[in-house]
């Protein structure tokens, strides 16, 4: 569900971006997607994590490494701040061994820069730690809805001692011996209702303070409201949060206790005030196999100011919205992957689309695509080529025009993915989810340049889809409608 820019000769409809907390919302909503099946309540469904971390702490800085295992899946975060310094340090991979005892990882570590955020690329660190049990262990339990269904918690806190080293050239080398560590386990339990049904609700406020001198940050959730401070400094930093704050539709008011960040002790107090004003809404109604998610989302300019020891100073780079997101998933009656293929199934078979739309049921369709949609995309460490996950594809062709050309799988039940490519099938655009400032969907898009008399062939079909020997998943496929202008 990523979006996709078209390569030279093809112009991207690109998505707005999502902050993190938005997106960690909409994750956890689209994770309930299931292909379809019987309208029946499930048996509870079991699942186990484990983890560590590990935290060294000095009187020059401060390093953490957290790793998370669940499933097939392990993943690493590192984080390491020198005081005095002008950023810190981060990474995360996972390219990860952990078997409950050894971890050990490479990880690409980048800078960011407390002044403008930019990230610098810094190098590869090794953590190769060996952690022991080492004392009793805490036990944790807790039980909850989750929109319909409950979800029932069992955690396990095991201190550890640990033996090993964190090294990246020129920035880190800590023997992990003289860190804190823990070695954790999760299980979770949840119902599973035939329908079920999600709700998420939270406002954001997101700014650095000018200057560089640290940040201010508020939500509003459902575990809570908080209003978080940190403050930079030449020796030693301070922090503080507080649930006494003031938050309307238009203003954001509240006084934090500051603390040593290395003694702990009390150091000052820091004043928030800042106004709210609306910058419009933006609703995503985002359609999927098993259901429905809407996810409106209201962001505000913030003009304010923090108040530390009587000095005043101005909230700078913000970042605020007031998100609600729903979601609807069902494990439908419906038609099955497979049956008689479509006569489109191959490029030798494509179908030539006009004017009008063309349709195709795609449940019979391959569930490997016979070509790659592939993602050209730019983060911090450059440029990247990947390709999209997608499956149960038909073929269609269309002869150019010269003038721009539209293909849209709009109005469809289904997360599809669209890509085209010449008559040698050689990719020219990759379209997945598509959006503007007023939302974004995931039924896939694109328009192209396009010369008079070439032949373009265009392959669509469903999100998601895999054959890794005997472990296969579905891609998304139903009832396709494609259209172009």
């Amino acid at each position: 569900m990523r979006h996709a820019t078209p390569r030279t000769g093809a112009r991207a409809v690109h998505r707005p971006r999502l902050r993190p907390l938005s997106i960690i919302a909409l994750a956890a909503l689209l994770a309930l997607v299931v292909l379809p099946g019987v309208a029946s309540a499930g048996p509870p469904t079991t699942t186990t994590s484990q983890g560590a971390d590990i935290v060294c702490e000095t009187d020059t800085g401060f390093t953490a490494v957290f790793a998370f295992e669940e499933s097939d899946a392990t993943f690493l975060d590192l984080f390491a701040e020198t005081f005095g310094d002008d950023g810190y340090l981060t990474g995360f991979t996972d390219d990860v061994t952990f078997d409950g005892t050894v971890l050990t990882a490479d990880v690409d570590v980048f800078r960011e820069s407390f002044d403008d955020g930019e990230f610098t690329f810094v190098g590869v660190a090794s953590v190769d730690a060996t952690l022991t049990p080492d004392g009793q262990p805490e036990t944790f339990s807790d039980r909850f809805r989750e929109g319909n269904r409950w979800v029932r918690t069992e955690d396990v806190l095991q201190p550890a001692t640990v033996a090993g080293w964190l090294v990246l050239d020129g920035e880190l080398d800590i023997d992990l011996a003289d860190c804190d560590a823990n070695l954790f386990t999760s299980t979770q339990y949840l119902t599973n209702p035939a329908t079920q049904l999600l709700r998420f609700d939270e406002r954001v406020v997101d700014c650095g303070i000018e200057g560089g001198m640290g940040s201010v940050f508020a939500i509003d959730a459902d575990f809570g409201t908080f209003l978080d401070v940190f403050v930079a400094g030449d020796d030693t930093a301070r922090y503080g949060s507080s649930d006494n704050l003031t938050w309307t539709d238009t203003d954001l008011s509240g006084s934090v206790e500051l603390f040593d960040d290395e003694t702990g002790e009390p150091a000052g107090t820091a004043t928030v005030d800042a106004g709210l004003t609306s910058l419009g809404v933006t609703t995503s109604d985002l359609v999927f196999q098993a259901g429905r998610s809407t996810q409106v989302d209201e962001n505000f300019a913030v003009d304010g100011t923090v108040t530390i020891d009587g000095d005043t100073f101005e909230l700078v780079d913000c970042f605020a919205v007031d998100s609600s997101s729903r979601q609807r998933t069902t494990d439908a009656n419906g038609p099955r992957p497979g049956g008689p293929a479509p006569a489109n199934d191959t490029p030798d078979g494509a179908a030539l689309v006009g004017s009008r739309p063309v349709n195709a049921q795609t449940r019979g369709a391959a569930n490997a695509p016979e070509a790659e949609c592939t993602i050209e995309y730019e983060d911090e460490g450059g440029e990247f080529l990947e390709s999209v996950p997608f499956g149960k594809t038909v073929w269609y062709r269309f002869t150019g025009t010269g003038q721009p050309v539209t293909l849209d799988t709009a109005g469809r039940d289904f997360d599809t993915v669209l890509a085209v490519y010449d008559a040698d099938l050689s990719p020219l655009a990759c379209a997945d989810d598509v959006g503007d400032e007023d939302g974004f969907t995931l039924q896939a898009a694109t328009t192209i340049d396009t010369v008079a008399g070439v032949t373009y062939l265009v392959q669509v079909g469903g999100y998601g889809g895999f054959e890794d020997g005997e472990d296969v998943s579905v891609a998304e496929f139903g009832h396709l409608r494609l259209t172009r202008s």
